[in-house]
């Protein structure tokens, strides 16, 4: 294939002179391409996962509530209301779901506070989604081959919540819910932007 053959990139020079780092317009333009089917595939399951978890979660506190007012609670009625709850709505429950999982803390004797819930909720799930995606970014960057950068990014990805875990546990034991969460989510922010800074940099110096 000629110079004269090769197709051009939007706001690229097809001149020879025309030749360096790959403009922002033309690498978004790549990644859209590429990728098109995957980000429209996200947003339709977005647009129909959102109803479903509101129609769930109001469902799930309107029963909830039934089983709360229960009395007495050793009951069989009530007892059997339990099972049923839990049968009919916990396993199709996500634990990345806040709102849905509430009604579930005090029947499960578990708090928000515990690790299968606390970085599922508020502020730390965004958070930690925000930080899993520059890993992604910056291995991908890094190592330039699919698997290997998967695998970076999920080993990479259960250590720092290891290491979050731990610091909290040792330093924060007695902490409040919100405390906890601004920290997690404040120190996890700050180390996303670094891999931003990173997956830029080597994005530029691949390109050069």
């Amino acid at each position: 294939m000629t110079s004269s053959t090769m197709p051009v990139l939007p706001g690229r020079d097809a001149s020879p002179a025309g030749t360096g780092p790959v403009p922002w317009r033309g690498m978004l333009w790549v990644t859209w391409r590429q990728h098109r089917g995957l980000l429209i595939g996200v947003l339709v399951t977005f647009s129909v996962a959102v109803p479903g978890m509101l129609y769930a979660g109001l469902k799930i506190h309107r029963d909830y509530a039934t089983l709360a007012a229960c009395h007495p609670v050793n009951s069989a009625a009530c007892l059997n209301l339990s099972n049923w709850f839990h049968t009919d709505w916990h396993p199709a429950v996500s634990q990345l779901l806040t709102w849905l999982f509430v009604p579930f803390l005090t029947t499960q004797d578990i708090t928000v506070l515990s690790p299968a819930v606390f970085d599922t909720r508020d502020l730390a799930y965004a958070a930690w989604t925000l930080t899993a995606f520059c890993l992604g970014a910056f291995f991908g960057a890094l190592i330039r081959r699919v698997i290997p950068a998967m695998a970076a990014t999920l080993g990479g990805y259960l250590l720092l919540g290891a290491l979050t875990w731990l610091y909290l546990q040792y330093h924060y034991p007695g902490a409040a819910f919100w405390p906890r969460q601004l920290f997690e989510s404040g120190w996890l922010l700050a180390f996303s932007a670094l891999l931003v800074a990173g997956t830029l940099r080597l994005i530029r110096r691949s390109v050069a």
